[in-house]
């Protein structure tokens, strides 16, 4: 995920939301701190939120409520 972050800077990109599936995810501190970075833990808490926690990867993005994924709909 460091990679893929430091690739998507290197373009130009101003500011990258991540989303981690894993809330022990040892990248999470390190992406956290640096400042274009906006990191979210996806634990239990953020998904009783949510309302569900869908299987797939694919689905959990679209599940999570408006105002976490209103960088994406820009």
């Amino acid at each position: 995920m460091a990679a893929f972050t430091a690739h998507q800077l290197s373009l130009g990109r101003a500011r990258i939301w991540q989303y981690f599936d894993d809330p022990e995810d040892a990248a999470f501190d390190s992406l956290s701190r640096v400042p274009q970075v906006t990191a979210a833990r996806c634990d239990d808490t953020r998904w009783a939120i949510a309302g569900t926690r869908p299987e797939r990867h694919q689905n959990r993005l679209s599940s999570l409520p408006p105002a976490w994924t209103e960088p994406y709909r820009r």
